[in-house]
Formats: C-alpha cells, structure tokens, sequence
C-alpha cells in the first residue's frame, strides 16, 4: 500500500502529563535531551513519566502499538506498555482527518535509576519497529554543601 505520509513516532520526557476532556495533553516539566540527577546510584526519582505518539497516513492507520523503554539508567529489563486495540479515527466537527495517531505513556513511579546513559523509546506496530526517542541521564555527585 502506497501512503501519502510516512509512519512515526517521537517521545516527551516530563515530569506529569493531565489531559483535559478535550483531549488535549497538559505536559509538566519537560526535559529535553538531557536529564541530570545528583546523588550516587541507585537514585529514586518520584516520578518520571515518558508520553509517546506514533503517527500515520489516515488510509493506513497504526493497528496494534507495543511501547518499549530500556537503557542503562533503568537497569537490565526493559518496560513495556502494550494498546491491545487501536481505536480507528474519527472526524472532529465533521473535519476530514489527514493523519492517524494514538498516544501511550510510560507512569514510573518510581523511577529508580541505575546508572548514567540514554533511555532509548521504540514503537512496535503490527507490520515495523520505529525508534521514538531517547533522554540522557547524567549523574552528578552533590555538591559539597549538601554532603555535609
């Protein structure tokens, strides 16, 4: 099947994410590229939560979507979050839709670190494994200040 768009995926890292009854996502605390903690591993974080959207042309819609996260900083298992069914999409206000998507998110609470290095996100649907981001974790010792 030749598509008008191609099929992607990309990841926030934040903090908390809320959504309105709208459906739009109010996103706290966003990192960008790189997180730093300071303290020595393993370092509990209260929370660390990781939203993914995977995108697609309408006339070929994303029928099934496995997240998984893993790296280094979340220790030797990786994490998984499965969308056991992709619901179709459907027009707004009598809109015509140009793209498919469908959101999934990653809730650690806890998150323990484990050591400094990239969290990598995939997206695995029913037919491709897309990569959706990554965050580094840098690991700082405290400050003087605060050892003492």
């Amino acid at each position: 099947m030749v598509t008008s768009q191609p099929r992607y995926a990309h990841t926030i890292f934040c903090d908390d994410v809320r959504q309105e009854i709208t459906g739009k996502h109010i996103i706290i605390g966003v990192y960008s590229s790189e997180m730093s903690i300071f303290g020595t591993p393993p370092i509990t974080l209260p929370r660390l939560l990781i939203l993914v959207q995977a995108m697609s042309a309408i006339d070929d819609p994303i029928q099934r979507l496995k997240i998984r996260a893993s790296g280094p900083p979340l220790g030797p298992d990786s994490h998984e979050a499965v969308i056991p069914e992709v619901p179709l999409p459907t027009p707004i206000h009598g809109r015509p839709l140009v793209a498919a998507g469908i959101s999934a998110s990653f809730d650690f609470s806890p998150c323990v670190i484990h050591s400094e290095g990239f969290i990598e996100v995939t997206a695995e649907t029913e037919r491709e494994t897309m990569w959706a981001g990554r965050l580094y974790v840098r690991i700082q010792p405290l400050p003087e200040a605060a050892q003492s």
